[in-house]
């Protein structure tokens, strides 16, 4: 899917922080426990179904499970193939936005002119992670969104950007015709 370059590598890939896909997570175990906390409190109260429902109780419940396994494989998917790419050359982000729509960006990284931090809370605070807001030179703004070791990161994306820009001004041909500066 992604084509590089013959003399490109990646330098490093990034994916969003654990903690992003802790919410699923959670919403799946409250919503597991939910039907069983049910059923307990019905029949605490002496409430017994009627033997000719039991088939359709056990139908709608294997439906709720299943539908809870399919939200947990769709989150856990766009949680696993969200990534963000740096190359020697460039920046590509993929962002699955569901089940089949990907979205795919990239940034050259002689086109980065400044990489700004956000960090929304306490959490992200102390669990170091936020957002990449990245402005380009004609593009505008890129984010990426809950990115770990934030800083770290920050700082890979600068060092290779300043890299390219200075390759690229060393091919640049100077006012008197020379090559490079």
């Amino acid at each position: 899917m992604i084509q590089l370059a013959p003399n490109e590598r990646v330098i490093f890939v990034i994916r969003r922080h654990w903690f992003v896909y802790l919410r699923p997570i959670l919403a799946l175990v409250g919503l597991s426990v939910l039907p069983a906390a049910g059923w307990t409190a019905l029949s605490l109260r002496g409430f017994a179904p009627p033997p000719e429902l039991v088939p359709v109780i056990q139908l709608l419940l294997v439906l709720y499970v299943k539908g809870l396994l399919t939200y947990t494989f769709i989150n856990w998917m766009t949680y696993y193939l969200d990534a963000w790419i740096i190359t020697d050359q460039r920046l590509i982000d993929i962002e699955q936005v569901g089940l089949f729509h990907r979205r795919i960006a990239e940034i050259a990284l002689e086109r980065i002119q400044n990489v700004g931090l956000e960090i929304p809370g306490v959490i992200p605070t102390f669990l170091d992670f936020g957002n990449l807001k990245i402005q380009t030179a004609g593009e505008g703004e890129f984010t990426i969104h809950e990115v770990p070791h934030l800083i770290r990161a920050k700082e890979f994306i600068l060092q290779y950007s300043r890299q390219a820009h200075r390759a690229r001004a060393a091919k640049l041909p100077s006012p008197d015709g020379t090559q490079g500066l």
